[in-house]
């Protein structure tokens, strides 16, 4: 949404002190430059200063998935130099 005091207000409810998440901003300024802009919020203090530079720029919040859990995300693989396909960290 545009970020206002009413986003501020509504994000802010929806969050705690125990949480973080990354965050896109897609105001239309920063479209022409690149694909965004980003940024890890690791507490309320962090995420009150973005919101207050992203004022009046439209914005999506999203939250990091668990990328390790397997049922909810999808992994691909790349075959070692023998050909086999062996999952995990490389």
């Amino acid at each position: 949404g545009i970020v206002n005091e009413k986003f501020i207000e509504e994000v802010n409810r929806l969050a705690s002190d125990n949480f973080s998440f990354n965050w896109i901003s897609l105001d239309e300024q920063r479209r022409e430059e690149d694909y965004g802009n980003w940024c890890f919020i690791g507490d309320l203090k962090e995420l009150k200063e973005e919101l207050e530079e992203a004022y009046s720029k439209h914005i999506t919040i999203i939250l990091e998935p668990d990328w390790l859990n397997e049922e909810i995300i999808y992994h691909g693989y790349i075959p070692d130099e023998d050909g086999v396909v062996r999952p995990g960290s490389y």
